[in-house]
C-alpha cells in the first residue's frame, strides 16, 4: 500500500479551534502592548487571506515501509522539520468534546475536503466561551486552563477535521511575527488507524507578544502538501487533491 498523499486523499483529520474571535472576522481590540481589558468591545476586521494558501512542505520527509511495520514513523512528516526559533509554548491535552457545543465551527462533516479553523484566547471570558470549563472532568486539566495568567500568556484553539481520531497534531515552533505569531506543525500520522470519524482539537499556551493580533498556521498534511491558514478567516476548507480553497 503507497500511503503517499494518503492523509490528503482520504480525509483530514486535524482540528484546530481558537478563541478570541479572530477566526470570525473579530478580534478583542488590543492596546499592542500587554494584551486587552475584559470587557473591551471587539472590533470588527477584514480578514486576511492567506497566499499562498497551499504548497509544498520545504523539509525532506522520508516516510518508512508501511509494509514494514517495524521501520514506520509516526512523526516522519515533521522529522525534518525546524524547531527553532520559537517562543516558548505547551500544549495543553484538550479533545474535541471540551469544546463549548455553542461555539462549534466545523460542521460539514466531509472527509473528503480538509476544514481548518484557528483562534487566540487572550482573556479569561474568551477561554471561558471557548472551553467547557465545567465539563472538563480532568481536575489538573480543569485547574491548568484556569491558572492560565494572560498578562504573560496566550491560548492558541485550532481544530481541523474530518478523519480518523487516530490522526493528530504535532507542533514543532511557534514564531514571533509581524503583528502576530506563526504555528508550524504536522500530521502525526500512525500506520494503524482507528476507523471513527472525528475532528482534532489542539490548544497550545503561548508566550504572550507585543503584536497578538493575528495567528497563521502552517500545517503540513501529507509529503506534498502544506496548507496555510490565520485566526481572521473563519473555517477555510482546501480539497487536498485539487489544492482549490473556500472560506465559509
Amino acid at each position: 500500500m503507497n500511503r503517499r498523499g494518503l492523509l490528503a486523499g482520504v480525509g483530514i483529520s486535524l482540528s484546530i479551534a481558537v478563541a478570541g474571535c479572530l477566526g470570525d472576522g473579530a478580534f478583542n481590540g488590543s492596546n499592542g502592548e500587554n494584551g486587552d481589558e475584559e470587557g473591551e468591545e471587539r472590533q470588527e476586521v477584514e480578514p486576511i487571506e492567506e497566499d499562498p494558501r497551499t504548497d509544498e512542505p520545504p523539509h525532506e520527509i522520508t516516510p518508512g515501509d508501511d509494509e514494514d511495520p517495524d521501520s514506520w514513523n509516526d512523526e516522519y512528516l515533521g522529522e525534518g522539520m525546524a524547531t527553532g526559533p520559537s517562543l516558548s509554548f505547551e500544549v495543553l491535552p484538550v479533545t474535541p468534546r471540551m469544546l463549548s457545543a455553542r461555539n462549534q465551527r466545523l460542521t460539514e462533516y466531509d472527509t473528503r475536503i480538509g476544514e481548518y479553523w484557528v483562534e487566540i484566547v487572550d482573556t479569561e471570558d474568551a477561554r471561558d466561551e471557548l472551553l467547557d470549563i465545567e465539563e472538563i472532568h480532568d481536575d489538573g486539566l480543569r485547574e491548568r486552563l484556569e491558572a492560565v495568567d494572560f498578562e504573560d500568556s496566550l491560548l492558541i484553539v485550532l481544530e481541523t477535521g474530518y478523519g480518523s481520531s487516530s490522526v493528530g497534531h504535532r507542533w514543532a515552533r511557534v514564531e514571533a511575527v509581524e503583528k502576530g505569531i506563526h504555528l508550524h506543525g504536522y500530521y502525526m500520522d500512525p500506520l494503524g488507524r482507528d476507523g471513527d470519524i472525528s475532528t482534532t482539537v489542539s490548544v497550545l499556551e503561548v508566550e504572550r507578544t507585543a503584536e497578538n493580533r493575528l495567528v497563521r498556521v502552517s500545517l503540513t498534511t501529507s509529503q506534498d502538501l502544506r496548507v496555510h491558514f490565520n485566526s481572521t478567516e473563519g473555517v477555510v476548507m482546501v480539497d487536498p487533491l485539487s489544492r482549490s480553497a473556500r472560506r465559509r
